[in-house]
């Protein structure tokens, strides 16, 4: 802009100066000249990007998990069995003959369950032996349950006791006809409970509670049986516990080695 105005300027002088000398018109020039020689041209800048160093991430690293238990109780499952002694002493519980407690193999689970379904079920979990015994009140003037009875399975590994619990217990429902017990509470590793009622031409109402839970790789089937105003599902509960507690103080081994 200021090269273009002095250049005017002397346009002017020159254009409005009547009869311009050779002196004047050479000083102009010179003075134009000098005062273009005097101006700076302004600089241009490119921005510089700004530098930046992200800063490093943390990696999280994660914990390890803890390492599960899978020691398994070593012990024939006959002296895990229920005994008289873990019956409520008020009712003078007893084994009425010897046909009220036996060994359950593995072939009778096979003829009762069909030999597809049976061989599928021990095959999934590693079932290796078992026992059931029932016992008969014997004082009519309590009201506890007329039976109690348990079945116990040794298993091969934790898992296999867990299994019979979790899918094959659906049996009781689909087949045996109980209604399973929610919100009731937790015995041993993982347990599940089961009511069935039964009237009777009389009009009484017989009452079938079950219990069944796994510890490592023991399951008990505690099942108590009543007439409804003497048998109730805490009858249950306190045999399973006494069951556990007796489970818990087992010594613990690397792997089973009791054969049927």
């Amino acid at each position: 802009m200021k090269k273009s105005a002095l250049i005017f300027t002397i346009l002017g002088i020159l254009f409005t100066a009547c009869t311009p000398s050779e002196s004047s018109v050479q000083t102009a020039i010179a003075q134009t000249q000098a005062n273009q020689a005097n101006s700076t041209a302004v600089p241009t800048f490119s921005p510089v990007p700004p530098t930046f160093t992200p800063e490093p991430t943390a990696t999280a690293t994660p914990e390890p998990s803890p390492t599960p238990d899978l020691r398994v109780i070593n012990v024939d499952p006959y002296e895990l069995l229920l005994k008289k002694a873990d019956c409520n002493p008020d009712g003078r519980y007893y084994l009425p003959n010897e046909l009220w407690m036996s060994p359950h193999k593995n072939a009778e689970v096979i003829s009762g369950w069909t030999v597809e379904k049976g061989r599928t079920y021990l095959a999934e979990t590693g079932r290796i032996d078992g026992w059931i015994a029932s016992y008969e009140k014997g004082n009519p003037n309590v009201l506890l349950p007329r039976e109690v009875a348990d079945n116990v399975v040794l298993f091969a590994s934790v898992e296999g006791a867990r299994l019979l619990i979790t899918k094959y217990q659906d049996r009781m429902v689909e087949e045996f006809f109980y209604e399973e017990l929610f919100d009731t509470p937790l015995i041993g590793d993982v347990s599940r409970a089961f009511v069935r009622n039964e009237t009777y031409g009389n009009g009484g109402t017989v009452v079938f509670y079950e219990i069944s839970f796994a510890y490592r790789n023991i399951t008990h089937a505690v099942t108590v049986y009543g007439y409804e105003e003497e048998v109730k599902f805490e009858d249950a509960v306190y045999l399973a516990e006494k069951l556990l507690k007796q489970l818990e103080g087992m010594p613990l081994s690397d792997k089973v080695t009791i054969k049927p």
